[in-house]
Protein backbone atom coordinates (compact mmCIF):
# COMPACT_ATOMS: atom_id res chain seq x y z
CA UNK A 1 0.00 0.00 0.00
CA UNK A 2 1.22 3.52 -0.81
CA UNK A 3 1.77 5.78 2.14
CA UNK A 4 -0.58 8.62 1.13
CA UNK A 5 -4.01 9.11 -0.37
CA UNK A 6 -4.46 12.47 -2.09
CA UNK A 7 -7.25 14.19 -3.93
CA UNK A 8 -10.17 16.54 -3.68
CA UNK A 9 -12.99 16.31 -1.17
CA UNK A 10 -16.55 17.53 -1.68
CA UNK A 11 -17.55 20.66 0.16
CA UNK A 12 -19.32 19.88 3.44
CA UNK A 13 -21.34 23.09 3.16
CA UNK A 14 -24.58 23.20 1.16
CA UNK A 15 -24.17 26.98 0.79
CA UNK A 16 -20.79 26.46 -0.95
CA UNK A 17 -21.21 23.21 -2.90
CA UNK A 18 -18.36 23.98 -5.33
CA UNK A 19 -15.73 24.98 -2.75
CA UNK A 20 -12.53 23.21 -3.83
CA UNK A 21 -10.96 21.25 -0.97
CA UNK A 22 -7.84 19.13 -1.27
CA UNK A 23 -6.80 16.47 1.18
CA UNK A 24 -3.72 14.37 1.90
CA UNK A 25 -4.20 11.37 4.17
CA UNK A 26 -1.43 9.27 5.70
CA UNK A 27 -2.87 5.81 5.03
CA UNK A 28 -0.58 3.98 7.47
CA UNK A 29 -1.29 6.29 10.40
CA UNK A 30 -4.91 6.99 9.38
CA UNK A 31 -4.37 10.71 9.84
CA UNK A 32 -5.19 13.76 7.77
CA UNK A 33 -1.93 15.47 6.89
CA UNK A 34 -3.22 18.35 4.75
CA UNK A 35 -6.62 19.92 4.21
CA UNK A 36 -6.72 23.14 2.16
CA UNK A 37 -9.43 25.21 0.56
CA UNK A 38 -9.11 27.25 -2.60
CA UNK A 39 -9.85 30.94 -2.15
CA UNK A 40 -9.05 33.51 -4.83
CA UNK A 41 -7.05 30.92 -6.80
CA UNK A 42 -4.78 30.17 -3.83
CA UNK A 43 -4.76 27.10 -1.60
CA UNK A 44 -5.00 28.12 2.04
CA UNK A 45 -5.78 26.63 5.45
CA UNK A 46 -9.28 26.76 6.83
CA UNK A 47 -10.00 28.90 9.86
CA UNK A 48 -9.53 26.86 13.03
CA UNK A 49 -13.22 26.13 13.63
CA UNK A 50 -13.84 25.17 10.00
CA UNK A 51 -10.67 23.08 9.87
CA UNK A 52 -11.87 20.96 12.77
CA UNK A 53 -15.25 20.45 11.16
CA UNK A 54 -13.81 19.44 7.77
CA UNK A 55 -11.30 17.07 9.38
CA UNK A 56 -14.05 15.50 11.45
CA UNK A 57 -16.17 14.99 8.33
CA UNK A 58 -13.28 13.26 6.57
CA UNK A 59 -12.38 11.17 9.64
CA UNK A 60 -15.95 9.83 9.68
CA UNK A 61 -15.16 8.15 6.34
CA UNK A 62 -11.40 7.62 6.57
CA UNK A 63 -11.55 3.83 6.80
CA UNK A 64 -13.62 3.66 3.61
CA UNK A 65 -11.37 6.19 1.84
CA UNK A 66 -8.28 4.14 2.68
CA UNK A 67 -9.98 0.92 1.58
CA UNK A 68 -11.20 2.31 -1.76
CA UNK A 69 -9.73 5.73 -2.65
CA UNK A 70 -10.96 5.56 -6.26
CA UNK A 71 -14.59 5.56 -5.17
CA UNK A 72 -13.83 8.93 -3.53
CA UNK A 73 -12.06 10.23 -6.66
CA UNK A 74 -8.76 10.12 -4.76
CA UNK A 75 -5.53 8.30 -5.56
CA UNK A 76 -2.73 6.51 -3.76
CA UNK A 77 0.71 8.11 -3.80
CA UNK A 78 4.18 7.53 -2.41
CA UNK A 79 4.43 11.23 -1.50
CA UNK A 80 2.32 14.34 -1.11
CA UNK A 81 2.54 16.56 -4.22
CA UNK A 82 5.35 19.12 -3.84
CA UNK A 83 3.04 22.08 -4.52
CA UNK A 84 0.80 20.98 -1.65
CA UNK A 85 3.77 20.82 0.72
CA UNK A 86 4.80 24.30 -0.40
CA UNK A 87 1.33 25.65 0.37
CA UNK A 88 1.37 23.91 3.75
CA UNK A 89 4.75 25.47 4.63
CA UNK A 90 3.81 28.94 3.30
CA UNK A 91 0.12 29.45 4.17
CA UNK A 92 -1.59 32.28 2.33
CA UNK A 93 1.11 32.68 -0.31
CA UNK A 94 0.37 31.99 -3.95
CA UNK A 95 2.35 29.11 -5.41
CA UNK A 96 2.79 30.09 -9.06
CA UNK A 97 1.90 27.22 -11.34
CA UNK A 98 -0.25 25.45 -8.77
CA UNK A 99 -3.38 24.25 -10.56
CA UNK A 100 -6.74 25.13 -9.11
CA UNK A 101 -9.55 22.76 -10.08
CA UNK A 102 -12.56 24.25 -11.79
CA UNK A 103 -15.74 22.37 -11.08
CA UNK A 104 -18.92 22.63 -13.07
Amino acid sequence: MDKFIVGHWPSPWASEPHLPIRVAINAHERTIVIVHQCVNESWIHFEKSDDGYVRETIMDEIAMVIEDPKSYDMRCADAIPAAWLYDEAHPGEVNIGCPVPIRD
